[in-house]
């Protein structure tokens, strides 16, 4: 599937028999921007969650590798995780 967007242009792999996400490829004029492939997608709270990806960016010839610890995926936010009064209009 492709996505364009004036000079960017995106370009979204997906599996056929499951239908996930593998690969996103971003063009800017032309120019590969970014490569981002999924590694691996888990079940969590009966939702697919992407855990394991890496982003390639050709300009610095640098891939950066991310992953998810499975063991730090909770449905609900811990109140200890922000600071009082710094997201007042927002309610838990």
């Amino acid at each position: 599937m492709t996505l364009k967007d004036g000079a960017k242009s995106s370009v979204y792999l997906v599996s056929i028999g499951d239908y996930l996400l593998t690969e996103m490829t971003v063009f800017r004029d032309e120019q590969l921007e970014k490569r981002v492939k999924i590694h691996q997608v888990e079940t969590f709270f009966r939702e697919k969650m992407i855990t394991s990806w890496e982003v390639f960016n050709p300009k610095k010839n640098r891939t950066i590798q991310y992953k998810i610890r499975p063991e730090s995926i909770q449905l609900a936010a811990p109140a200890s995780l922000f600071f009082k009064n710094s997201l007042s209009r927002c309610r838990m």
